[in-house]
């Protein structure tokens, strides 16, 4: 199991309204593409915008949780 699904497995457990935010990886469970099953998807990302960091440039995702 890949360190972003253990991520969103603890993730699930949160409160609907929680926000989260991942560098360079969306939320598996936010991810139409992983996660194909709308019934299981319970992050939604509302924004990706990349950022320069000290380390160059990162991808932000920006999720809530909906279910």
């Amino acid at each position: 199991m890949s360190l972003m699904n253990k991520i969103a497995e603890k993730a699930s457990k949160l409160k609907v309204g929680t926000w989260m935010v991942t560098l360079t990886k969306k939320l598996p469970t936010s991810d139409p593409l992983l996660t194909r099953e709308e019934e299981r998807r319970d992050w939604e990302c509302v924004l990706s915008i990349k950022k320069l960091m000290s380390w160059g440039m990162a991808t932000v995702h920006i999720h809530r949780k909906i279910k």
